[in-house]
């Protein structure tokens, strides 16, 4: 990818390929967050990137199948990416491992069950359960990310973090906000912390399958 995306870019930028393959995952990241297509003008302001930048990398992602057009100006994730993300998930083998626990927890309780791994600050989504009698419509899609701090699983490992990671995350992260009951302050996070600190011990072979460093979500 890098080579082909090289060809199409700028002398300077094709001589720094480890800069381009940062950009490139700077836009990725920012589109992995909008479900519509997004303007060059937002990436650019999301991403910190020159709009004449953005739009000759992202060009370099179209041709790849990494990025998709859609009407002038406007981008979104490509099938590429669809396709390499059903290899990865092809490859867990820990997700046969954990389906069985993932289900019986499922008719046990008749909710939706989302198995995540931790990737840095993000949770990522590899495996779900679900049915039309779950009363608490919570769906994470398969290859999702989301904030740790956003997430119930999230949570879980933010509170093993301890303080001092809880707070060096605060500053890293800013604790964006994706819905209207995120936490966004730092006192508010270590608060929802406290709290489920404890109970999340105690409680979590009711409601957490754990398998090496991937674990079982109930919503």
């Amino acid at each position: 990818m890098a080579k082909n995306a090289s060809q199409s870019l700028s002398g300077t930028e094709s001589r720094n390929p480890i800069q381009v393959i940062e950009r490139m995952m700077k836009l990725l990241d920012v589109l992995s967050y909008y479900h519509e297509p997004v303007s060059l003008k937002q990436l650019a302001q999301e991403t910190g990137l020159h709009p004449s930048t953005a739009h000759r990398i992202l060009s370099a992602m179209s041709a790849s199948g990494f990025v998709e057009r859609g009407e002038p100006g406007y981008y979104g994730l490509g099938i590429r990416l669809l396709e390499l993300g059903n290899l990865v998930k092809s490859r867990i083998n820990i997700r046969d491992s954990a389906m069985p626990q993932m289900q019986k927890l499922h008719e046990a309780i008749g909710e939706s069950v989302n198995m995540g791994v931790r990737q840095g600050d993000e949770i990522v989504y590899v495996e779900r359960t679900s049915s039309g009698r779950a009363s608490i419509k919570v769906v994470h899609l398969v290859g999702a990310r989301a904030p740790l701090h956003t997430t119930a699983t999230g949570k879980l490992f933010l509170a093993d973090d301890g303080a001092v990671k809880v707070k060096e995350y605060a500053k890293r992260t800013g604790l964006p906000g994706f819905t209207p009951t995120s936490l966004t302050t730092l006192p508010a996070l270590e608060k929802e912390l406290d709290r489920i600190g404890d109970e999340a011990k105690t409680t979590a072979g009711k409601f957490k399958a754990q398998v090496g460093g991937f674990q079982v979500e109930e919503e």
